[in-house]
């Protein structure tokens, strides 16, 4: 009887075959985690834009026509590469941010509702191709 040293051929080609397999999975979700965090980090940065849109809200105790005086939308759009333009709408307050193309390409909206001194938002998007790749507050 012949002692065995080793693996053979069929059994090595099945282990790369797996490992293969494994890898083609997870690179795709790595893909996806790494744009839902680009995504992420675009809704960080309209973080000041917000309390500065709360804040004009509150003290025009709702009625305001200059909600977005003092949001600088240059600053976040230049902040990362992941924003490709936002945009604050003066008499509601709503924002929109559109990231670029590496970050998914999503058109996002958040629009405050102002209730007795006090300030909700709002998110929406409209790209439902996209929708697994946005915060959960966000799919409604």
């Amino acid at each position: 009887m012949r002692k065995q040293a080793g693996f053979v051929l069929i059994e090595l080609m099945l282990v790369v075959a797996i490992i293969g397999i494994l890898a083609s999975v997870s690179l795709a979700s790595y893909q996806q985690y790494t744009i839902r965090a680009r995504v992420v980090e675009s809704l960080t940065f309209l973080t000041m834009a917000k309390s500065t849109v709360a804040e004009n809200l509150v003290l025009s105790n709702g009625t305001g026509l200059n909600n977005c005086e003092g949001v600088n939308l240059v600053q976040i759009d230049s902040s990362t590469e992941n924003i490709e333009s936002s945009a604050c709408d003066n008499l509601s307050g709503a924002l929109a941010v559109t990231t670029t193309p590496k970050a998914g390409g999503i058109d996002i909206f958040l629009t405050p509702i102002f209730t007795s001194s006090n300030v909700t938002w709002v998110c929406e998007v409209n790209d439902l191709e996209n929708y697994s790749l946005v915060p959960a507050e966000c799919r409604n």
